[in-house]
């Protein structure tokens, strides 16, 4: 499930008719990146809080922006356990659910002034109404009212980054990772050096959802390129692509260019139940790209959060769990040309999928230098990708010196379904299906 969507879910269920007597404006005509006056009225959990604008007196309910408090424990079933790295014990979640809960209501008591604003890179409110926000508050009782509330969190050990698009991601994660490596809070028991290894057999059939083929930029891909082709009796429906007539490759690889295409997004939490190996596949073709180690990365500054067509680590969080459990981080970057622990150079990988928004020149040559020292692109398309975004993630493709391209058509089974597995994968000119460890 979407996990926006699952928030605001588990929200209404926690809260009955609170959030349906809050009023909340239709259009808040709040300009991104502009901090206003606001007093709290109320807390609902550790990263759900209510307030009145000083200027109006307009209500909102805030969903905390950037961050994610465990589950508390009456809404511990709802809680997505592979989310927290190294943390397997939901009950233990919970309880540092309830922690941050108190937490929150011990520092923003019911008439505490605050001020709160809205991202430029981020929707302003989430699909249940709730708004989006930074909160900053006089933590001190100094006056400075310098506290970001959402960092804060996250600097306790309350909280961790959320996998979106807002401009500070990367600076959260940076809080996030200074917090577990110092043990503080919910980390005090994560272990993902001793994460459960999951899901790790050997390659008989991967899953594809909503999938498109893989073409070259002067058509089609010759069979020593494609690992992975959709079954025997698959069709396709066109939209001005490349019509094969026979096999439909469905991964590309330009070994020259240490680049794969991905013609569906079969790591998406939405298909978690569906048969087949493509967690053990993706991270074999990895390898095979890759002559670097170190962590996975996924693009997530392209406003692919929340799209149907495109993935952030929240999308993924059983992909992370099942690479912990084979010793490996699973990362998500918003900013291509950063410095730190969560540097495109540390990685060995980098997954992009559909980008809303083109890359800049200077994202295009940070990837393009990262593939000359070794690291890997892996680009993974959709059949739900809109025009814009499908040329978006081919002009990667090109400025990494690739010719892969996502083929502008739809693949379905002989069923009919565009979700479906294949066990029609060549054997001969790649080694990609023996278990990752």
């Amino acid at each position: 499930m979407n996990r926006r969507k699952f928030l605001g879910m588990m929200t209404a269920a926690a809260g009955g008719l609170a959030t349906a007597q809050t009023a909340i404006a239709a259009d808040t005509q709040l300009e991104p990146n502009t901090w206003y006056d606001a007093t709290v009225t109320d807390v609902t959990d550790g990263d759900t809080i209510d307030v009145t604008l000083d200027s109006d007196g307009t209500e909102y309910e805030i969903r905390v922006l950037g961050i994610d408090t465990p589950e508390t424990r009456r809404n511990g079933r709802y809680e997505s356990v592979p989310e927290w790295e190294g943390i397997e014990d939901d009950k233990y979640l919970s309880t540092w659910g309830e922690n941050a809960k108190d937490y929150a209501s011990n520092q923003l008591p019911d008439g505490t002034s605050v001020k709160i604003a809205v991202d430029s890179e981020e929707d302003e409110k989430d699909p249940f109404g709730r708004l989006l926000a930074y909160i900053k508050y006089d933590k001190n009782g100094d006056g400075s009212m310098d506290t970001l509330y959402n960092r804060d969190l996250i600097e306790q050990g309350y909280a961790r980054v959320y996998g979106s698009s807002l401009t500070k991601h990367d600076d959260f994660w940076n809080a996030e990772d200074d917090a577990q490596a110092a043990g503080v809070g919910v980390w005090g028991r994560s272990d993902p050096a001793n994460t459960t290894e999951t899901g790790d057999d050997s390659v008989t059939e991967v899953f594809f959802p909503n999938v498109s083929s893989v073409r070259t930029d002067t058509g089609g891909l010759v069979d020593s390129r494609a690992p992975v082709y959709a079954p025997t009796n698959a069709t396709q429906s066109l939209s001005g692509g490349y019509d094969y007539g026979g096999d439909i490759p469905l991964v590309g690889v330009d070994s020259d260019a240490n680049t794969a295409m991905v013609g569906g997004l079969f790591v998406n939490e939405e298909h978690e139940g569906a048969a087949g190996q493509h967690f053990v596949f993706l991270t074999n073709l990895i390898d095979a790209l890759s002559s670097k180690s170190g962590q996975v990365l996924i693009d997530g500054g392209h406003h692919q959060f929340n799209a149907d067509y495109a993935l952030s680590s929240e999308d993924a969080v059983h992909y992370q769990r099942y690479l912990e459990g084979q010793g490996i981080a699973f990362e998500q970057v918003n900013t291509l040309d950063g410095a730190g622990d969560n540097a495109l150079s540390t990685a060995r990988a980098i997954v992009v999928t559909s980008p809303y928004e083109a890359f800049t020149s200077s994202e295009k040559t940070a990837l393009d230098t990262f593939v000359g020292n070794g690291g890997a692109v892996v680009l993974m398309g959709s059949a739900k990708s809109s025009a814009t975004s499908r040329s978006n993630l081919n002009d990667v493709a090109a400025a990494l010196g690739s010719d892969l391209r996502l083929n502008d058509d739809q693949v379905f089974d002989g069923s009919g379904d565009s979700n479906f597995q294949t066990s029609n994968v060549d054997t001969t000119n790649f080694s990609l299906w023996s278990a990752y460890s």
